[in-house]
């Protein structure tokens, strides 16, 4: 078999390492995409002034 048994790469040796992994990515993912978010969330606080002021 090519294919690992699932209950060997879920023993406790690996679950740590690859929860750091992935938490790691997870915030790189998010302080990657904090300008952007800041920058949807000004147009958008923006748009909706305007559109307020408009009515």
């Amino acid at each position: 078999m090519s294919a690992a048994p699932i209950d060997s790469t879920l023993d406790d040796a690996s679950i740590g390492p690859t929860l750091v992994r992935v938490t790691l990515l997870v915030a790189i993912v998010l302080v990657a995409a904090l300008p952007e978010i800041a920058v949807a969330a000004a147009a958008l606080g923006t748009w909706l002034a305007r559109i307020g002021i408009g009515f």
